[in-house]
């Protein structure tokens, strides 16, 4: 079946609807402001240049972190394996300690935490940030990366988490 719509003004729901036949990579992105820690589920994660690199993802204006990511310098994405659905579920909830009892580790460059047992790290240095309707777009320049290759990435489509076979 398909599903046409064209409006000058299309409602949330089915703009929703249309963006889960997008298949992405689920990450938990990190930072720290004065010891306290920030962290939140997104898959709204992408490169956006080689030459420098850079990356970028969006934040809710309504976001409980993002008070945190608007006052650092730094922040970090963890790369979510197949086996942390629940950890991504769990960074997807407003939580005051969303870090208590989470398994992770700090940065070697941005001291933004790492969550065990994901895919990859990335560590960036913020170079911007946009406003964007109801989100807040952060560009960060990536300063240290790692690749753990036995891994397999936790994806996202049509509203559910997926595997790669």
């Amino acid at each position: 079946m398909v599903i046409s719509v064209m409006l000058d003004t299309i409602k949330a729901e089915e703009f929703k609807k249309t963006m889960s036949t997008f298949a992405t990579g689920v990450t938990i992105i990190s930072t720290i402001v004065d010891q306290e820690l920030f962290g939140l589920t997104a898959n709204s994660f992408t490169s956006v240049s080689l030459s420098p690199p850079l990356i970028s993802f969006c934040l809710d204006n309504k976001s409980f972190s993002l008070k945190g990511f608007k006052q650092s310098k730094k922040f970090a994405i963890s790369i979510l394996a197949e086996n942390q659905i629940l950890l991504s579920q769990h960074f997807a909830k407003v939580h005051y300690d969303k870090f208590a009892n989470i398994p992770y580790f700090l940065g070697e460059y941005s001291n933004c935490p790492l969550i065990e047992g994901a895919v990859s790290y990335i560590e960036c240095d913020k170079i911007n940030e946009y406003k964007a309707g109801d989100h807040i777009i952060f560009i960060g320049q990536v300063k240290s990366t790692i690749i753990q290759n036995n891994l397999k990435p936790l994806l996202y489509f049509s509203r559910s988490y997926r595997e790669l076979k």
